[in-house]
Formats: structure tokens, C-alpha cells, sequence
């Protein structure tokens, strides 16, 4: 449970300082982001653990990640 806390905390500090930062799609709330991305990683766990040939964890991940935040390079 500590480590589920700490990793929450993480990504809320993380979608903070990007929403700070205006990296974050206009009408993202960091605290919804941070939420939706836990439930996601709980989800592809699950998934990955039932059987790990339908699905590349890490590319999933990267997908929804790109949805919320702004990439500019």
C-alpha cells in the first residue's frame, strides 16, 4: 500500500508541475490524470499478467501518457 501512495504521489506531483508548466492538454486535471494513469497501469497489469503475449505493457503506457500530455520536441 506504501508503495501504491508513494507511486500516486509521484504522478500527482509529476501532472502538477507539467499542468505548471502548460505541457498538459487544455482540460486536463492533474489530480484526474494521475488517477487515470494508476488505473491504467492497474489495468495493463492485470492484462499482462493474465497473459503477457497481448500486450506491450511499456507501448500501452506510452499511448495513453501521449493522449494527456502535449509533447512539443
Amino acid at each position: 500500500m506504501q508503495r501504491y501512495e508513494r507511486t500516486r504521489g509521484t504522478l500527482l506531483h509529476a501532472f502538477t508541475r507539467l499542468h505548471e508548466d502548460g505541457l498538459l492538454r487544455d482540460g486536463v486535471d492533474p489530480v484526474a490524470a494521475a488517477r487515470s494513469t494508476i488505473a491504467v497501469m492497474d489495468g495493463l497489469q492485470v492484462q499482462w499478467l493474465l497473459d503477457r503475449s497481448l500486450l506491450d505493457m511499456a507501448e500501452e503506457l506510452r499511448t495513453f501518457l501521449r493522449q494527456l500530455v502535449v509533447i512539443e520536441l
